[in-house]
């Protein structure tokens, strides 16, 4: 039994490595595969991942037929990639310009605080009669 989830883990982790894009159907997609992997590990009780490759294709195989299959153009799904991909540049720099600010932040502050800490602080009191 825990062979066989091990199995099905394995081969679903290839799969939605060579997914560019999970969107509801996609999801759906790899919720079926991954039901009929199990359910064929079962009923194979000695099957290994060159049996599911055989059963069910290469990773790479299983992502490809299903985009050919599923879209009838390729031209919006490439459309979602693009801006999947244009908002993980957008994140990765929004977090870069972050943790520069920070940076710089921190050293200001701490300039702040050196040149506090080496000021003297006098306090004296003046009488006028």
């Amino acid at each position: 039994m825990i062979f066989k989830n091990k199995l099905r883990r394995k081969y679903m982790s290839q799969v939605k490595a060579f997914f560019p894009v999970k969107t509801k159907n996609e999801r759906k997609f790899l919720k079926i595969i991954s039901n009929s992997v199990d359910d064929y590990c079962t009923e194979h009780s000695d099957a290994n991942i060159q049996d599911i490759y055989e059963q069910f294709g290469s990773p790479q195989e299983t992502i490809n037929n299903y985009i050919m299959t599923t879209t009838d153009s390729l031209k919006p799904y490439f459309k979602k990639v693009k801006r999947a991909r244009t908002f993980r540049y957008i994140s990765i720099i929004l977090i870069a310009v972050i943790m520069i600010a920070s940076t710089l932040e921190v050293i200001k502050l701490y300039n702040d605080y050196k040149t506090l800490k080496d000021t003297a602080i006098y306090d004296y009191e003046e009488t006028i009669e």
